[in-house]
């Protein structure tokens, strides 16, 4: 009996730190705000989150530069990111595979040339 009023107590507690930790998503106008002509490097861009975030950010106004191994979704991103972020949007790319963990510098350094900065 009295461990289930532990793993009850338990269960309370990690529900009120859930519920008092929660944060709303950020709005499109909140975005904006933080990213708008901001330089962002998204790894891993070509499909899923990253691809998202790319969206996301163009329709922003950030500066993006998308990195993953397959060139053809590259290209096919960059296409749709600029799409949606119309004249606002800069969105460029650059192939590169991170297991390849000793040269990933060459990512910064190349965002820096393209964009100015970081």
């Amino acid at each position: 009996m009295k461990k289930t009023y532990i793993a009850l107590a338990i269960l309370l507690a990690m529900a009120a730190y859930l519920y008092t930790c929660r944060k709303k998503p950020l709005s499109m106008e909140d975005l904006a705000a933080k990213y708008e002509n901001k330089v962002v490097l998204i790894c891993g861009a070509s499909s899923g989150i990253g691809e998202e975030v790319v969206y996301q950010l163009a329709e922003v106004g950030a500066k993006i530069m998308i990195v993953a191994r397959r060139e053809n979704r590259l290209i096919s991103v960059k296409e749709e990111a600029l799409r949606r972020g119309g004249q606002h949007a800069r969105v460029e790319y650059m192939v590169y595979d991170f297991s390849d963990v000793k040269n990933s510098g060459k990512v910064v350094d190349k965002t820096i040339e393209v964009f100015g900065r970081l």
